[in-house]
């Protein structure tokens, strides 16, 4: 009788050690609709909400460190179809560079900036083949 009364004990003692990290946490709530394919950002402590589209974004910090390979990228379609993409990365010691890369058969874009609706662009520029790094024809 008495290792019955031991043996209960013990599991008793087990069972609610177990539960406790369980109500320790403390579930995330939503606040407002969601949109798949938008940023999550926490509204308050505890509360997670839409972060917004470009037009309109409720996000006030993003920080990305990435030393050399592309660290924020766009692309224009799925990379299961021919897209195109543009990123910004960084580096140490070899600055900064905005890039523009097709994959998948995409067209060739040239990059345009858009100053208060002013538009200058920068074409592709496809280099001739056959000439050598210094000048003369191979």
């Amino acid at each position: 009788m008495e290792i019955s009364v031991i043996r209960f004990l013990i599991v008793f003692v087990v069972l609610g050690l177990a539960s406790l990290p369980a109500q320790a946490q403390q579930a995330v709530k939503q606040a407002g609709t969601i949109t798949p394919g938008h940023a999550t950002m926490w509204g308050s402590p505890g509360v997670i909400m839409d972060g917004g589209t470009a037009a309109a974004g409720f996000l006030t910090s993003l920080g990305v460190t990435n030393n050399g390979g592309p660290g924020i990228c766009l692309n224009s379609a799925p990379i299961t179809s021919p897209f195109n993409q543009m990123c910004l990365s960084v580096t140490t010691n070899g600055g900064a560079k905005i890039s523009s890369y097709t994959y998948g058969g995409a067209v060739t874009p040239g990059i345009t900036f858009d100053i208060n609706g002013s538009l200058q662009g920068f074409p592709t520029v496809t280099l001739p083949t056959g000439i050598s790094s210094k000048g003369s024809s191979t």
